[in-house]
């Protein structure tokens, strides 16, 4: 997340683009790619039933989401979140993935 927060104006860019009608069917491949070892992650934490056996694919949305929104929250409300913050969103999302 901090690396988000850091690259904030990217981030956002990133992700406009990604949804954009000019960014091809090969880029997003690409860049889907870049997910695979996060992906084999939520695999094995399933398959060691770690993690909630739901499609990844939501998993994922999930996991993603809670870290985008934090992110978003904190650069546009201008809120520098306590210490404690990043630690206790990671445990919530943690519980509400697992098993």
């Amino acid at each position: 997340m901090q690396q988000q927060i850091k690259r904030f104006e990217e981030s956002v860019f990133l992700e406009q683009c990604f949804h954009s009608p000019f960014i091809d069917e090969e880029t997003k491949t690409t860049l889907r790619k870049m997910f695979e070892p996060l992906l084999d992650l939520l695999k094995r934490g399933k398959e060691e039933r770690l993690i909630k056996d739901i499609d990844t694919f939501w998993l994922m949305s999930f996991v993603s989401g809670t870290v985008n929104e934090m992110a978003k929250r904190i650069i546009y409300f201008s809120r520098k979140p306590a210490k404690e913050i990043p630690d206790t969103n990671f445990q919530l999302c943690r519980d509400g993935i697992k098993a």
